[in-house]
């Protein structure tokens, strides 16, 4: 009987985890899913065209092209042989496009 209370007990802990592992991801998948509807397209341009476009160090695309962000602050840079590398800090606020 001790047994079978024992099992019962693991079962249980065991059930609850796995509902609570399930609930965690559901809740990671509504955050993503919240994040990707409040990104905002930015629009980047550079003269003379197909400068290398940098987002917070990481390299994105040449120009012109566009960039999804999330709203938040980012630093924009464009490189381009011959050329000393443009910066530009970018606010990036939900439901507003950007063009650079």
């Amino acid at each position: 009987m001790l047994i079978g209370a024992l099992l019962g007990a693991l079962v249980a802990i065991a059930l609850l985890a796995f509902l609570v592992d399930q609930a965690r991801k559901r809740n990671h998948l509504h955050d993503q899913e919240k994040a990707a509807g409040e990104a905002v397209q930015v629009q980047i341009a550079s003269t003379p065209a197909n400068a290398s476009i940098r987002v917070n160090g990481e390299t994105k695309c040449n120009a012109p092209c566009t960039v999804t962000l999330n709203p938040g602050s980012y630093q924009v840079m464009a490189f381009l042989d011959g050329y000393d590398p443009a910066t530009t800090e970018v606010k990036v606020i939900s439901g507003r496009p950007r063009r650079l």
